[in-house]
């Protein structure tokens, strides 16, 4: 990785019920510190989100954004 940051396998999950989890989006590995992905979905989102991490060593950074919008 890049300034000291070791990648990880990032995955954007949805849920209708909070306990079985399906991918929603998978970014695969990341390793630079400055990688900015913006992803958009006509699909359908449920309404509980979570974003899964694996790092593939002990020094990784992230921030997450998720903007989640309805129009109905």
């Amino acid at each position: 990785g890049l300034a000291g940051d070791d990648p990880a396998a990032v995955k954007i999950q949805h849920s209708t019920n909070n306990a079985t989890w399906a991918d929603l989006y998978d970014a695969g590995s990341v390793s630079q510190r400055t990688a900015t992905q913006v992803i958009s979905t006509s699909a359908n989102v449920n309404r509980y989100l979570r974003v899964v991490v694996v790092p593939d060593g002990s020094a990784f950074h992230l921030g997450v954004t998720i903007k989640a919008g309805y129009t109905g």
